[in-house]
């Protein structure tokens, strides 16, 4: 009997041993494996849709100052407006949502495609890039504010953004078509900059507020 429940015992011991071995070889190729650090997409931007978004047109005018554009991540990218108002200091109205191209240039009449397979619209209502001043003896003197010559923006290195292109608009409107690689999630967010100025001083000489796209 004795001899019989060795046997037994050395049994039970040879099949714990070779589970154990197994399930070792197991936790190995496990940990083995690196999980891929590529962005995962619609993780990039927190809250980003595709649906399209808007705003209603404030009370004031309000003049475009500049547009710049950066790569802010592995997976985002940046465009910024900036804009000075001559009334409260204020973003002003917007709209904003995916629209397939061509696009009219309402003072050329023409056709404008950008670069890029889908294309994001960003309307500013009530918003112009001249503005009129008193000028000499009281004559009214017409001043651009944005400069022309960067109507069409086609930075290098970026994620998904192609161009980014202003293209005139109906009567106090600018838009730009933001030329994309495909159709990625979006936000959008408005806010005001404080900007000190002397009590002598007629008008902001700088951006009183910004209006921020990313795109991932």
């Amino acid at each position: 009997m004795r001899v019989g429940l060795r046997v037994v015992v050395a049994a039970v011991v040879a099949v714990a041993t070779a589970c154990s071995s197994s399930s070792g070889s197991g936790d190995d190729e496990a940990t083995e494996t690196v999980p891929s650090s590529a962005p995962v997409p619609g993780e990039c931007l927190e809250h980003g849709s595709v649906a399209p978004r808007d705003t209603p047109e404030g009370d004031d005018d309000v003049y475009l100052l500049d547009v710049s554009v950066t790569r802010l991540d592995a997976c985002t990218d940046e465009v910024v407006f900036e804009f000075r108002t001559a009334g409260r200091e204020l973003p002003p109205g917007y709209e904003i949502a995916y629209e397939p191209g061509p696009f009219l240039d309402f003072t050329s009449g023409d056709e404008i495609e950008p670069a890029g397979a889908a294309y994001l619209v960003v309307r500013f209502l009530r918003t112009g890039i001249v503005e009129v001043v008193p000028g000499p003896e009281g004559e009214p003197d017409f001043g651009e504010t944005f400069d022309l010559g960067r109507e069409s923006i086609t930075p290098s290195g970026m994620n998904h953004l192609e161009e980014a292109r202003l293209v005139a608009g109906p009567e106090r409107t600018i838009q730009w078509v933001i030329g994309l690689d495909s159709e990625r999630p979006f936000t959008i967010d408005a806010s005001t900059l404080p900007v000190p100025l002397p009590p002598e001083t007629p008008s902001p000489v700088s951006a009183t507020s910004r209006i921020v796209v990313r795109i991932g």
